[in-house]
């Protein structure tokens, strides 16, 4: 998926209202974060296309059905492709804009060094393959007192 058709994606969630709040306090900050982000999206496109037929047509059908069908998502990337093409400036603010997204999008992972766990060879025993193991760890081979 482009970055403009992923734009389309965008404006088309902050216009339906498609998000939904989060259950706590994470969540709850990162809706409002990608909500800037939808804004700014949108800001962006409604400035520059402001009057195009495609974004014209797509409120007329998110106000009737409540979705906007997949000819008129086309129409839209192609206004929007025309825009970048014409308009360097607006071009790395949608850019930007749709970088964003993306980086909102994607799942939070700490990370702090890295391990390999490799066992060659037939192994007659336990075995307990980690990186970081916080706390004590017990076999049980289901008798009692072990």
């Amino acid at each position: 998926m482009t970055d403009i058709e992923i734009a389309v994606g965008l404006l088309i969630t902050r216009i339906t209202g498609q998000t939904q709040p989060g259950a706590d306090r994470v969540d709850a900050y990162a809706n409002q974060t990608f909500e800037l982000v939808l804004r700014a999206v949108h800001e962006l496109v409604i400035a520059k296309l402001g009057g195009d037929p495609a974004l014209e047509r797509m409120h007329i059908e998110i106000s009737g059905s409540g979705e906007v069908r997949p000819r008129t998502q086309a129409r839209l990337v192609m206004a929007l492709e025309d825009a970048v093409e014409d308009d360097p400036e607006f071009a790395r603010n949608l850019e930007r804009a749709v970088s964003d997204a993306r980086t909102l999008n994607q799942p939070r992972v700490e990370t702090h060094g890295s391990v390999i766990n490799q066992i060659t060879g037939t192994v007659n025993g336990r075995v307990i393959q980690a990186r970081d193991i916080h706390g004590s760890v017990t076999f049980h081979d289901g008798t009692k007192g072990n």
